[in-house]
């Protein structure tokens, strides 16, 4: 909020735009193609970097940006949570004698990987809608938007 961005061009944010978007598309692609706890961080911390960019060009359209960012935010905490499931299940692995019997703790683990599998699940539709479009038409209709109120 406390940025001054009067001296950053259009096509610089539009440019920044499209890098996270593309980033974030494609580890979204990686992810849900070849499913890995791995995969998943990546594909959370692209969408972080997303949505933090797309907090500086809010101003271009506030009321879509927000719901945008809303939606980034809450496709970010649901694969924040599955990596959390993610290092809960490397823990138990690592030391299974400190948790219980080991049908317990296998039990647990199966739970967890349940959990995981079920957040990231509920975070594809987030990320489809969120990275619909190529690119391209994403830096496109940022200008465009950005042209319509002569913001800058």
């Amino acid at each position: 909020e406390d940025w001054d961005l009067s001296g950053v061009d259009v096509e610089d944010l539009a440019g920044g735009l499209k890098k996270t978007y593309a980033r974030g598309r494609k580890a979204m692609a990686k992810a849900y193609a070849n499913p890995t706890a791995e995969r998943f961080h990546e594909w959370r911390k692209r969408l972080k970097y997303h949505w933090y960019h797309t907090r500086l060009v809010e101003e271009a359209w506030p009321q879509v940006m927000k719901a945008y960012q809303s939606a980034s935010h809450e496709a970010s905490n649901l694969l924040g949570d599955a990596h959390d499931f993610a290092v809960l299940r490397n823990v138990l692995l690592e030391a299974p004698e400190q948790f219980g019997a080991p049908a317990d703790v296998e039990a647990f683990v199966g739970l967890a990987d349940r959990r995981r599998a079920a957040l990231q699940t509920s975070a594809q539709p987030l990320g489809r809608r969120l990275f619909a479009d190529q690119p391209k038409q994403l830096a496109r209709r940022f200008k465009a938007l950005c042209a319509a109120d002569d913001v800058r």
